[in-house]
């Protein structure tokens, strides 16, 4: 009987102690974890952030563009040029060669007016087979189409008017147009300038 008690007092001794090993290698982990933290938050703070002339790293770019007014952090933009290979420029030609076809100013050359949308992307995919698609040479929009939007134009007739006024954003009909002046006199202008002088008469009797 003796013997079983002394079993089981140094089976619950054993279990204590294996617990408390448990949470003392806990306590010794999370000592470590925060000293790491403590070091890591130091270091950090000892790198004082200092503003510096962007100009300073124009040298990463491909196409470096003064700007003066513009502030960078000296210690960020460091780390950025030590990591850099030599001779790499930002962006670049792999990147340019992926974002090239996605800029809409890549297929300026399709068109017969060109345009300057820096800030516009298109689907690089689409336009490739748009570009594979139309015959050497082509321009958008092409002499046909340009003639027929020519003749819609509301700017096309502004000589009819006394008072001409540009909108070319305005779209007309050239045939109904087109009937217009081919039933007014020659050198007619819109008002004519007898209904104006009819019209500054009316005015003056009223008053």
């Amino acid at each position: 009987m003796k013997r079983i008690r002394n079993l089981a007092r140094s089976s619950r001794n054993s279990w204590f102690l294996t617990v408390w090993i448990i949470q003392l290698w806990h306590r010794i982990v999370k000592y470590f974890r925060d000293w790491k933290n403590r070091r890591k938050r130091l270091n950090d703070s000892s790198l004082e952030s200092s503003d510096v002339d962007s100009d300073l790293y124009n040298f990463l770019f491909t196409a470096p563009g003064s700007n003066p007014e513009l502030l960078v952090d000296d210690i960020i933009w460091k780390k950025i040029a030590a990591f850099l290979p030599h001779g790499y420029d930002l962006p670049n030609s792999a990147t340019m060669a992926i974002l090239g076809p996605m800029s809409a100013d890549y297929y300026n050359t399709l068109f017969s007016t060109t345009i300057m949308n820096p800030d516009v992307m298109v689907d690089g995919q689409v336009w490739t087979q748009i570009t594979a698609a139309l015959p050497q040479g082509y321009t958008l929009l092409d002499p046909t189409t340009k003639d027929v939007f020519n003749s819609m134009s509301g700017d096309l007739y502004n000589y009819l008017f006394a008072i001409r006024q540009s909108n070319p954003e305005s779209i007309i009909d050239g045939e109904i147009w087109k009937l217009i002046r081919a039933l007014l006199p020659i050198d007619y202008i819109l008002p004519d300038p007898r209904i104006l002088e009819l019209l500054s008469q009316y005015q003056s009797k009223m008053k």
